[in-house]
């Protein structure tokens, strides 16, 4: 029987993959670091990345662990191994929601967040003022939305609705992937029935003109 060829550790493509992989360590761990801006807050993502840090390690599912952190003097639960932190760096570090003047929510408009996710964007606008009807399919980023609305005493600010949106009412197939809770998609159920059946709504029928 030939001999098995030996696999090179250091054969480019994985070292690429190696570096590609310590750059993302590297990023993570700096943007952690500037997310918490006061004590308290530093000490809940401290948690939360000792925690993170936990559960990439044990040899079981881990997805749906959550943790408590504070950021701008708010209270949010987030699911530990989901991509829902990283909406923090969207909204408050690339800022992707002020780029126009226009379009920024200023205190009595009526904001639409569709794909509200955690509520991290939801719990910004109410707090500054804004009435927010916010949309969130996903069953486990939902209930996380709901708490967090709660937690930080806006529910007279935010109409909650766990339905996605479409043209018309219905009923789709939410698809994601591992704990990518921002990364979902909906298609619907007579084009694919597998996934997480999630109700559809249509955005003239819940909100009245």
């Amino acid at each position: 029987m030939a001999d098995a060829t030996p696999v090179d550790v250091r054969s480019p493509s994985r070292l690429a993959h190696m570096r590609v992989k310590v750059r993302e360590l590297v990023w993570e761990t700096r943007f952690l670091a500037r997310l918490g801006q006061t004590w308290p807050e530093r000490m809940s993502i401290a948690k939360l990345v000792a925690k993170l840090y936990t559960a990439r390690l044990m040899p079981f599912e881990t997805y749906r662990w959550e943790a408590t952190i504070i950021v701008r003097g708010a209270k949010y639960v987030v699911g530990v191994r989901t991509s829902e932190i990283f909406v923090f760096h969207e909204i408050y570090e690339s800022l992707q929601y002020e780029r126009h003047a226009d379009f920024i929510p200023q205190s009595g408009w009526t904001v639409f967040d569709v794909g509200a996710n955690i509520g991290v964007f939801t719990v910004l606008q109410a707090t500054q003022g804004a009435i927010v009807y916010s949309f969130e399919p996903n069953p486990d980023s939902y209930s996380r939305l709901s708490r967090n609305v709660a937690a930080n005493k806006l529910c007279d600010r935010v109409r909650l609705f766990p339905t996605a949106l479409g043209d018309e009412r219905g009923v789709g197939s939410l698809h994601v992937t591992g704990g990518g809770t921002t990364g979902g998609v909906v298609t619907p159920v007579e084009a694919d029935a597998s996934g997480i059946a999630v109700p559809i709504a249509a955005l003239d029928e819940v909100v009245s003109t």
